[in-house]
């Protein structure tokens, strides 16, 4: 009996997901605000420890497809090779910019890929602090289960201009829309008129 009812509430809560994201999806000119946590993977040439980050990104829709998005994540990690007197503990901050594409809108999910430009900052002692640019680019989706509210994962992949440095970033996130256009329903009306006899 108990099976039974958690079953009916699980396909009632779906059902009503459903219904809600009907109309779901990004949309022109919306604002979106994506608090997330994600793991980020050094290249073994940085000698760092892979570490866990939170971030936030804010991006603007240009279209229902098209977005301007900047990303900043803020870490903390550990050198790898460590000698008698360096610092073992590394701050660092990651700047990104990028431009979104949305494929379509299938349900639910809106799966997209995105690129752009960067910036790493590391600071490893008071007096060893370097700022190193980047490109990257990411391949991920939103689930949407209200209008304004989405799930997202994404896999990006940065590669540091100076020394040739690849990192791996894997992210998840809740996307949040402000504001944009709502489309209007299309009302069809019919010809009732009596003609009469053909």
């Amino acid at each position: 009996m108990k099976k039974g009812i958690v079953l009916f509430a699980l396909a009632s809560g779906l059902a009503v997901l459903s219904s809600h994201s009907a109309m779901a999806g990004n949309r022109a000119g919306a604002i979106t605000v994506t608090p997330g946590v994600g793991y980020y993977y050094f290249d073994d040439k940085r000698n760092l420890d892979d570490t866990g980050l939170g971030n936030i990104g804010l991006a603007y829709n240009l279209s229902d497809k098209w977005a301007i998005e900047a990303i900043y994540a803020p870490f903390n990690t550990n050198r790898t090779n460590i000698t008698a007197g360096t610092p073992k503990h590394v701050h660092g901050n990651l700047y990104m910019a990028d431009g979104l594409y949305r494929f379509y809108n299938y349900k639910m999910f809106e799966p997209y890929v995105s690129g752009g430009i960067g910036a790493m900052y590391l600071s490893r002692s008071g007096n060893d602090a370097n700022t190193l640019a980047n490109v990257h680019a990411a391949i991920g989706t939103q689930v949407f289960f209200d209008r304004v509210i989405a799930l997202r994962g994404e896999v990006r992949d940065l590669y540091t201009l100076s020394g040739g440095k690849n990192d791996v970033m894997i992210n998840f996130g809740v996307s949040v829309l402000f504001g944009g256009e709502t489309p209007q329903p299309v009302v069809v009306y019919k010809d009732t008129a009596y003609k009469g006899d053909q």
